[in-house]
């Protein structure tokens, strides 16, 4: 049986460390290399739609990171790398947003109970501003 990031052992405080930690590994992310993009901080819980043959499973995920090209989620299942999936997004004015993507990895976080790191790579590019309005681009002085 699947769980969700927030139900795995670790509680909001072991949880939000266990990210930072995540945060903190920059270029030694082993996912790291493969990336043209580059991603921001973004800890939202999203929805995790996967299609099979007889119905989606849905899954929710922690977001660890976001950009235009792709994210990094918590979940507390193996998704199979190459497997076709749907995040729904909540946008700011509550109104979803649906992206495809693929799943380009998915490792065992060791010591966290279950979880699992997924990175994911979107169909088609992202417009950050549409999930926060602060990574809306600026308007630059005159």
């Amino acid at each position: 049986m699947c769980r969700t990031a927030r139900e795995s052992k670790l509680d909001a405080t072991s949880l939000g460390e266990l990210l930072d930690v995540l945060d903190s590994r920059g270029g030694a992310d082993p996912a790291a290399k493969d990336r043209t993009a580059p991603r921001q901080a973004y800890r939202k819980t999203v929805r995790l739609e996967i299609p099979q043959p007889k119905g989606s499973a849905i899954l929710y995920a922690l977001t660890r990171n976001i950009s235009e090209k792709g994210a990094g989620l918590l979940t507390g299942c193996f998704v199979y790398p190459g497997s076709t999936i749907r995040l729904h997004f909540e946008k700011p004015a509550s109104v979803p947003l649906i992206l495809g993507g693929t799943v380009r990895h998915c490792r065992y976080l060791t010591g966290s109970g279950y979880l699992h790191e997924v990175g994911v790579a979107f169909d088609a590019p992202l417009d950050l501003a549409a999930l926060n309005r602060a990574a809306a681009p600026q308007d630059k002085p005159a």
